[in-house]
């Protein structure tokens, strides 16, 4: 079920959209509050990098991450798809990205990879992310290069 090449390039472009709106390196002003125009409102977003799963609304998850990415905490921070696929079928669809992420947390230099999981949902006539699960490369979980 590939999406077809227009929906094929709205859906890489709210996957662009969502990327970018984080990055704060060379003095960049994230774009938290642009999610509200990515994002389907009543999603669901799911950090799933620890056992416990942290399950939020878009509107908590903007709370928690925009002190982070403002403080002064989380500075050079970069985050960018490497490889992704995408299916589409009707007014639905969903991508598999793998991407990179680096930055200073608390002074301390990181890069690291991890997994998204996307789905969205054609509404009024354009896309929607309308669910978004993560999990980041650890011991004992390897992230392929390609999903």
């Amino acid at each position: 079920m590939r999406a077809s090449a227009d929906d094929q390039t709205a859906l890489d472009a709210l996957s662009a959209r969502l990327y970018a709106a984080f990055g704060n390196a060379n003095g960049a002003v994230p774009d938290l509050d642009g999610l509200r125009d990515v994002f389907l409102p009543g999603c669901v977003i799911a950090k799933a990098v620890d056992p416990d799963a942290q399950v939020q609304d878009l509107e908590a998850f903007i709370a928690q991450r925009r002190p982070l990415l403002t403080d002064g905490r989380l500075t050079g921070f970069t985050e960018k798809e490497t490889a992704a696929q995408t299916w589409a079928c009707g007014n639905i669809a969903g991508r598999c990205s793998v991407y990179e992420k680096s930055g200073m947390l608390d002074g301390v230099a990181f890069a690291k990879r991890g997994i998204k999981n996307l789905q969205f949902v054609r509404l009024a006539g354009r896309w929607w992310i309308s669910a978004l699960a993560w999990d980041d490369e650890r011991p004992g979980l390897s992230i392929p290069d390609r999903p």
